[in-house]
């Protein structure tokens, strides 16, 4: 039997449980402040599972940091500001 290991899902699952961590928040926590499930969240930090986009941003913001980071694309944890609106 092979098993393939997505090496995406496990950099997210780092970074996400490192975030929580440095927040000091349990997962039930953070499924409190984001409505995303715990297992969910237990699942994404693990490598099991990747969060969708709109739950990726609710925890980048949640985290105060950027999709980016989460992602692996960026090791600046500092988020973007924010957009200016449209006039």
């Amino acid at each position: 039997m092979r098993i393939e290991i997505d090496n995406g899902a496990i950099m997210i699952g780092e970074r996400l449980k490192e975030m929580r961590q440095q927040k000091k928040l349990t997962q039930k926590q953070v499924q409190e402040l984001t409505q995303i499930d715990q297992s969910d969240i237990s699942k994404f930090e693990i490598g099991k599972r990747k969060p969708s986009l709109q739950q990726l941003a609710k925890l980048a913001r949640l985290y105060e940091t950027s999709m980016d980071y989460l992602t692996g694309e960026t090791d600046v944890k500092t988020p973007y500001p924010p957009a200016k609106p449209v006039e």
